[in-house]
């Protein structure tokens, strides 16, 4: 379970909608939530080559994104008591900022939104998220925000997990992470095997219409086997879990699935290896997080075991 959850904070109601799922996720663990916002120091003035800092004004700024940051904690104070606790961070870039705080405390989740708006959104865009995702070792939930502003009324549940996996221990090693969040709804989990398939022109492989079939049956059987005995060992410890392979793009058919099964949240790791394991990475992480309308668990596998 955890024990500390960082949510970072841009002002706009955008990078809100992560904090209404992270509430009821410390509710249920007990877990501390820290609220952080990166302040950005006003640029100064030169006279010559003398920089000359307006501290009156930067102070004002600082207060108010002070006050906005107890007015979030306030929102979020209910019947169930929380542990929170609110930083303004003054080191910039804001992804740098937020990965030393993350590296040099015991933060052991991360929730943000994929992207904010406002005044301050040239400084919190996916690039951050991004950034974030590449460097840090904790697992990052990212949150696809609405157009409308959160509902702190709203108590959001995940109960069903779709954990794609490439055939690699790399790519496993989501696995505890997403039943860590799916345990606290006692959720179901679908882990999913994706084929693409070979595409090769009869005019230069005139057997290739034979050649595909049989090397689709052979990957699908492997695949098959692979999923089958990873759901087991899942199974053993009392999980719910269903297997699907799949044939077709790797990020459209992770898509898709979501968007028709009932699916809550996808967990999946940034890359996997090459071979059978298709590589579950860059550009197919990269378009989940972008086309997902659920929340993404993303987290930077460490060494293949």
């Amino acid at each position: 379970m955890y024990r500390s959850i960082l949510v970072p904070l841009d002002t706009s109601p955008f990078s809100e909608h992560a904090l209404v799922l992270a509430r009821g996720m410390a509710q249920q663990t007990g877990a501390k939530l820290t609220l952080v916002h990166v302040h950005k120091v006003i640029e100064p003035i030169f006279i010559g080559t003398a920089p000359i800092y307006d501290e009156i004004n930067d102070g004002e700024h600082r207060a108010k994104e002070l006050a906005y940051l107890d007015q979030m904690q306030q929102k979020l104070i209910s019947d169930d008591p929380l542990i929170m606790t609110t930083e303004l961070l003054d080191e910039l870039p804001v992804a740098e900022a937020l990965y030393n705080y993350t590296m040099s405390t015991d933060i052991d989740l991360i929730m943000m939104t994929t992207h904010g708006r406002g005044a301050l959104s040239r400084f919190w865009l996916g690039s951050v998220a991004d950034s974030l995702v590449r460097r840090v070792t904790v697992p990052v939930l990212l949150v696809r925000p609405h157009e409308t502003e959160p509902d702190f009324t709203h108590e959001p549940r995940i109960k069903h997990v779709l954990i794609p996996l490439d055939g690699s221990g790399l790519s496993e090693q989501i696995i505890a992470q997403a039943i860590n969040i799916g345990r606290m709804n006692h959720a179901r989990y679908t882990l999913l095997h994706t084929i693409e398939p070979v595409i090769t022109s009869y005019a230069t492989a005139p057997h290739a219409a034979t050649f595909g079939v049989e090397w689709l049956d052979q990957t699908q059987s492997q695949a098959k086997e692979y999923i089958e005995q990873t759901a087991q060992r899942l199974r053993n410890e009392s999980f719910s879990v269903k297997t699907e392979v799949l044939v077709g793009p790797p990020a459209a058919t992770i898509l898709d699935y979501a968007d028709t099964n009932d699916v809550d949240m996808i967990a999946l790791a940034t890359h996997g290896r090459s071979g059978m394991a298709r590589l579950l990475l860059g550009s197919v992480a990269d378009k989940v997080v972008r086309g997902a309308t659920v929340p993404v668990l993303v987290q930077r596998p460490h060494s293949e075991e």
